[in-house]
């Protein structure tokens, strides 16, 4: 059976060091979930910046396959 899981962040900072030290703290959970996990085909870790102030729905968000 193949399932993706999706953790859906959303942030506040005020500066790009705030940003880039919660990249880091992202990509060592990441690795704490994949490392050793034998389930694990694929990943990928993104920090972009977002617009707007509401919460988005997971459930109706479309991923697009390029």
């Amino acid at each position: 059976m193949k399932a993706r899981g999706i953790i859906l962040v959303d942030f506040d900072f005020d500066g790009f060091r705030e940003a880039a030290e919660m990249q880091d703290i992202l990509e060592k959970a990441r690795d704490m979930i994949i490392t050793d996990n034998k389930y694990v085909v694929h990943h990928q870790t993104d920090l972009k910046e977002r617009r707007g102030d509401h919460a988005p729905d997971l459930r109706k968000m479309k991923f697009r396959n390029n």
